[in-house]
């Protein structure tokens, strides 16, 4: 089985190198490929790559483009990707020391052409004083892991988009990243995914630390630009509603909605 990793980056080159440096302290890991596709000009992130390459044990791929967004990038690393097993990490995610060989290796146990393998993503111990990072550490609000069995399958929309793996054949079946869309950029692609069989097999040893300094701000600008991601894709599938739990708009939802906006204008 040959691997890729896909790295996808914009405009974070110091937590991209961090990335890098844990894939390179694989323990037990088949040979890998890594491909970075920078989304974006950043003459100090290719310049970075170019310096530290030769220090790495995997071979390097760096693919530059103009800013069109992380689902263009992820296509772009899927293309000049040589491995029939994809990778994907987000590049402030830092793998744990057996995530490459946990990824291979369900796969290798599985044999389903049609698994995506996600593994656990937990916060990095790094807060940096966030008082909702720490929130988010005891609720588990922003990953679905706390709804989820270790080591099951489970419905695609599980489909969790910073640490997961998938046959090369079945992302390019599918047409790989919606690129129409900038954000939810995973759930689209499980939607897309599932018309092709794929279900989610949860493995929480193949594991990731997050190192993000997440917001409220940053966090209620996310929802609103899914909810009207979700409003404009729903128009042209309406089967999307399951992945998202959206209820199902009826005349009385809508009487209500419309109350609503008269009592509290938003």
């Amino acid at each position: 089985m040959h691997i890729s990793v896909l790295v996808a980056t914009y405009q974070r080159p110091r937590k991209l190198e961090r990335c890098l440096d844990h894939l390179a302290a694989q323990e037990r890991a088949p040979a890998f490929e890594v491909v970075v596709a920078i989304d974006g000009e950043e003459p100090e992130t290719e310049a970075l790559l170019r310096r530290r390459a030769p220090s790495w044990p995997f071979p390097l791929t760096v693919l530059a483009a103009p800013h069109a967004g992380q689902p263009q990038a992820i296509n772009r690393a899927v293309r000049a990707a040589q491995g029939d097993l994809l990778i994907t990490l987000g590049d402030d995610v830092y793998a744990a020391p057996q995530l490459v060989e946990r990824h291979a290796e369900r796969h290798r146990e599985l044999n389903d052409p049609a698994v995506a393998v996600v593994g656990r993503t937990e916060w990095h111990p790094r807060d940096h004083g966030n008082r909702l990072l720490r929130w988010e550490r005891r609720h588990g609000e922003l990953f679905a892991y706390t709804r989820m069995q270790p080591y099951a399958y489970h419905p695609p929309r599980f489909l969790l988009g910073c640490n997961y793996s998938v046959r090369a054949a079945l992302m390019r079946d599918a047409g790989g990243m919606n690129e129409r869309y900038p954000v939810w950029t995973d759930t689209l692609l499980a939607h897309r995914l599932s018309k092709l069989g794929m279900r989610v097999w949860y493995d929480p040893d193949a594991l990731g630390f997050h190192d993000d300094d997440w917001t409220a701000d940053q966090e209620c600008a996310r929802r609103r630009r899914k909810g009207r991601i979700a409003a404009a894709y729903l128009r042209e599938e309406p089967g999307f509603a399951e992945f998202v739990s959206m209820p199902v708009r009826t005349p009385w939802r809508a009487f209500r909605y419309g109350v609503s906006r008269l009592v509290r204008p938003v």
